[in-house]
């Protein structure tokens, strides 16, 4: 090989700058967005720049709105092990959906803590079911009861089902909660659990989360991925594990059902439509973790026992 040939491989390797005077340096986690044409390099915040795109890696144009129907992508990054999570089956349904398929036919007792503005009582209530609404926050909707769980007494059940909605995972005395609410269930009654685990929450979220925050925040920069996952940890830590919340279940109840969800556009996004959408599919082709958790528990005499993980 000549010294020529040589000098050339070697300088078609080098990192090439954009026409802005970024380089290139490093993989980025984000792909172009397939359906805008104005996409530059990634990092490149300067909507100016018209560097040559790559169909594998590039982000949005600083200071421009991408079309409504597309979604930020994301390559697979580091997190990526499988871990007891995983081998839970899929659920993509609305949280909505899910409730009211775990409920028993209607009219049921249903009682909701942790009830928040009551959206989901008000469903509830609409397919027919008579909801008890509660919730201590002073920013609690006008038709929910002022209290936490335990300001529910006993004899203002039994009730057909409770339903506890990204609730448990912060209550400081999680076997004391579920003892209570199993007091207020009846025979039979089941315990419908929709929550999150922290632990699965990776680099490959934190690339997605930090992706749709560019995209709905300009100030957002892609490079925070890392601050990202950092922060959400860091302001999770004091919270139950989704493993804590199933054993405790399950040492209460018989666990019918555990399954994993997308949870990350709901909690995070403010349910953004669109997000949702981009989470349920990439959590059914398998390139984002679904770190939601729901279960199906029905009270029960004796030890719990876990549902079958598939």
């Amino acid at each position: 090989m000549s010294s020529r040939v040589a000098a050339r491989i070697v300088r078609s390797l080098a990192p090439r700058p954009h026409r802005c005077g970024r380089t290139r340096e490093a993989p980025c986690p984000f792909r172009r967005c397939p359906s805008s044409s104005s996409c530059p390099w990634p990092f490149c915040r300067r909507s100016s720049c018209r560097s040559p795109r790559s169909s594998s890696c590039s982000f949005w144009d600083c200071g421009r709105s991408a079309p409504s129907s597309a979604s930020p992508t994301h390559t697979s990054i580091e997190g990526r092990g499988p871990g007891v999570g995983d081998r839970l089956p899929l659920d993509t349904r609305p949280v909505e959906d899910f409730v009211r398929t775990a409920l028993p036919t209607p009219p049921a007792r249903v009682l909701e803590v942790g009830a928040g503005l009551g959206d989901l009582a008000v469903d509830l209530r609409t397919a027919g079911h008579d909801v008890t609404a509660t919730d201590p926050d002073p920013d609690r909707g006008p038709d929910v009861r002022a209290g936490s769980l335990y300001d529910v007494a006993t004899d203002e059940g039994p009730f057909d089902a409770v339903v506890a909605s990204r609730v448990l995972h912060h209550l400081p005395e999680l076997g004391g909660a579920l003892d209570h609410l199993a007091l207020l269930l009846a025979d039979g009654g089941r315990l419908i659990v929709n929550d999150f685990a922290r632990e699965a929450v990776e680099g490959r979220a934190a690339a997605w989360m930090a992706a749709w925050l560019t995209h709905r925040d300009a100030s957002w920069q892609p490079a925070d991925a890392d601050a990202c996952l950092a922060e959400f940890h860091e302001g999770h830590a004091g919270i139950h594990s989704g493993a804590t919340l199933h054993a405790a279940l399950a040492a209460r109840f018989h666990v019918i059902e555990a399954t994993r969800a997308p949870v990350l556009a709901h909690g995070y996004l403010d349910r953004d439509p669109a997000a949702e959408d981009d989470e349920r599919h990439r959590c059914r082709m398998g390139t984002l973790p679904a770190v939601g958790r729901r279960w199906v528990a029905v009270r029960a005499t004796g030890q719990g026992g876990d549902a079958p993980e598939r």
